[in-house]
């Protein structure tokens, strides 16, 4: 109320008639210069009110400037660790299809169809794998005798392009090949080939005596590899991707005229003043981050000092274990905590494309509060709404940026996976497919041999033409299900009612013909039906791989094998459970924690450490449990479970069934 009386006075006192000497002024054309009380007050407020909003905005756009430099490399640094991700995904999946396509057993299988000889084995596995992808340029066999001249014919490669192959200083000798760690593929050199550099990944293959035999070299070319990894990722106009190796070398970089470059001494040299040592050396520190560094656009030189937002992270290599001391000592040590040696990627992006949008604010903001004084406050008011809303729009373009890219990379790492398990699935189930057959081949030859001594009765001649014939069945059954897997569908009528109660029965009498003399079979089988919809020949061959395994473990001593089926519990609809004991040799806890890891064995080279995982894949797909208790000396015992869920079926199975 105070000032709206105020405000009338004064208008009062304006709109007053003037004096004498006012009116002569006017008459004459001059303008009273003099501002009273209240006009003077008014501009003031108003000057004030310009001065610390603009002071104000001013503040805020220099705390915004912050706040966006911090998010920006928080930013770069996310996007540096998705590039050193997606670098690391790439080598790990050509170490993982270069392991399974040269495993031992395929080795040993190639090796049994070329009559032994390993030469023409490794090249009958380079025939039928080629080449596996766009960016591996050759897959070769080096042999023992050959490497000093493949060594230097590749440095002769290097040194026509300018350069030497560097070694990764991850070895692998003859005494390691023990292991199977030790027989993985690693990097182990890369160098300078035209206007790129080319990456090399081997595989130690080892003999039956656990001597080193060779190698197979996979070469890669990493401008491949960027083209198809890093390309992709550009943030501004300017922004590229960049990876140096451990001797601070750029091995890949979309400018084939900095391929090859030392990013220390090469740029001290040639644009002494800048920062390059600081920067190598938090780069090589083992940890991702972000620095804002003075340097150049170097496809403009003539553009002079640039600033950049460089994010950078570590990527990880296969089997890459060298250390500091393959490189200068000037750059502090290039490996991590792990004492691993690194490669590094760098995201790079213009630091005044960042900036520019919020300096050309600023001045605006200058140019208004000078210029239009009267309107400030209502010119300031409108900006400081268009900023906020134009800051809420960057905020959700930055984040539907940052999601998308999350997308794309998760969209790309599944595909890789996918890639990667069809790969494994492949030679799983090949090594899987001699597995089963071998369990279902050993009763055909023990009622072979019977029936050809002549010591068996007609009865006894007629019941082992029908277990025959059944083993015929399900290996057909089996190649019908292995095919199945490979045209990825499932084979058609595998799902069937059937008694497993009778399947368990009747796969209980195979197992008594293969047990030895000093072996003493107890089978409680029981007649309970249990009917279940699914494949018939899973019980069969969970029974029959639990039952082998069993008598390989006492087939020194000999023992008791045990086998029970039948129902536990309570209710209507009971659940039913098959139980394997043994007295055999038994196992500790290591043993018993990798029991259903695929190609884990303790047989040596008379098993494929397929059965344990067959067994738990089958025991899924009756949405069953396994139980599995060990004494080392003492035995062990095996109990398989079928829930309730789905032996709640038994009812209406029977009902069904006898309607039929």
């Amino acid at each position: 109320m105070d000032g709206a009386r105020g405000d009338t006075r004064d208008t009062a006192a304006m709109g007053a008639p003037a004096p004498d000497s006012a009116r002569a002024d006017a008459r004459a054309g001059h303008v009273p210069t003099r501002l009273s009380h209240g006009e003077r007050v008014m501009l003031a407020v108003i000057v004030a009110l310009v001065c610390a909003a603009l002071a104000g905005m001013v503040a805020t756009a220099l705390s915004y400037r912050d706040t966006l430099l911090a998010a920006q490399e928080s930013h770069l640094t996310t996007m540096a660790l998705s590039a050193s991700e997606n670098l690391s995904n790439y080598f790990a999946m050509r170490q993982r299809e270069l392991d399974g396509q040269f495993s031992p057993t395929q080795v040993d299988l190639a090796r049994a169809a070329q009559g032994g000889d390993f030469p023409e084995a490794m090249q009958r596995l380079l025939t039928t794998f080629g080449t596996p992808d766009a960016c591996v340029t050759s897959v070769r066999y080096v042999s023992v005798t050959d490497e000093a001249a493949d060594s230097a014919a590749t440095d002769g490669m290097a040194q026509a392009a300018g350069g030497t192959a560097r070694p990764s200083g991850g070895t692998v000798s003859a005494s390691d090949a023990s292991t199977p760690a030790s027989t993985g593929a690693f990097v182990s050199r890369w160098w300078r080939d035209g206007d790129g550099y080319l990456l090399e990944l081997r595989k130690l293959i080892v003999g039956d005596a656990g001597e080193t035999r060779g190698w197979v070299c996979e070469t890669i070319d990493l401008n491949a590899v960027y083209d198809r990894v890093l390309a992709p990722i550009q943030v501004g106009t300017h922004g590229y991707c960049t990876v140096k190796d451990p001797d601070r070398l750029i091995v890949m970089h979309r400018l084939a005229s900095q391929i090859g470059v030392d990013t220390l001494h090469g740029r001290e040299s040639d644009y002494p003043g800048g920062d390059w040592s600081d920067l190598v050396r938090v780069q090589y520190a083992g940890e991702a981050g972000c620095r804002v560094v003075t340097s150049y656009w170097w496809d403009d030189m003539q553009a002079g000092p640039v600033k950049k937002l460089i994010g950078y992270a570590p990527v990880r290599m296969p089997g890459f274990e060298g250390g500091a001391d393959a490189v200068s000592p000037d750059v502090t040590d290039a490996a991590d905590e792990t004492g691993a040696r690194m490669f590094v990627v760098s995201v790079v992006m213009s630091y005044d494309e960042l900036m520019s949008p919020l300096k050309r604010t600023i001045a605006l903001l200058a140019c208004l509060g000078v210029l239009v004084l009267v309107v400030a406050v209502i010119g300031g008011w409108s900006l400081a709404k268009s900023l906020q809303s134009a800051r809420s729009l960057r905020r959700e373009l930055a984040y539907e940026q940052q999601i998308h890219a999350q997308a794309m990379r998760l969209r790309l790492q599944d595909r890789q996976m996918q890639q990667a398990d069809r790969l494994q699935t492949a030679g799983v189930i090949a090594s899987s497919f001699a597995h089963e057959l071998k369990n279902l081949m050993t009763p055909l030859s023990i009622y072979g041999q019977m029936m050809g001594d002549g010591d068996v009765t007609d009865d006894e001649r007629r019941e082992m033409s029908g277990e025959i014939a059944s083993i015929a069945a399900r290996s057909s059954e089996l190649l019908e299900r292995m095919l199945s897997y490979v045209r990825h569908r499932t084979s058609s009528g595998a799902a069937v009612r059937h008694d497993a109660s009778a399947v368990v029965a009747e796969t209980t009498g195979t197992v008594r013909a293969l047990v030895p003399r000093d072996v003493r079979l107890v089978a409680e089988v029981s007649e309970t039906p249990c009917w279940l919809v699914g494949n018939p020949g899973a019980m069969s061959q969970i029974l029959l791989n639990l039952s082998t395994n069993a008598l390989y473990a006492m087939r020194d001593a000999g023992g008791v094998l045990t086998v029970r089926w039948g129902p536990v519990g309570d209710g209507a609809a009971p659940a039913f459970r098959l139980t394997v004991a043994d007295t055999g040799t038994g196992m500790d806890d290591e043993t018993k924690a990798k029991l259903f890891g695929t190609f884990f064995t303790t047989k040596g080279e008379e098993g494929t450490g397929l059965g344990m995982s067959v067994i738990q894949s089958l025991v899924q797909e009756l949405h069953g449990s396994i139980a599995v208790e060990s004494e080392r000396g003492v035995g062990s015992t095996f109990a398989i479970t079928i829930p309730q869920a789905v032996a709640a079926r038994t009812a209406d199975a029977a009902r069904d069934g006898a309607a039929d």
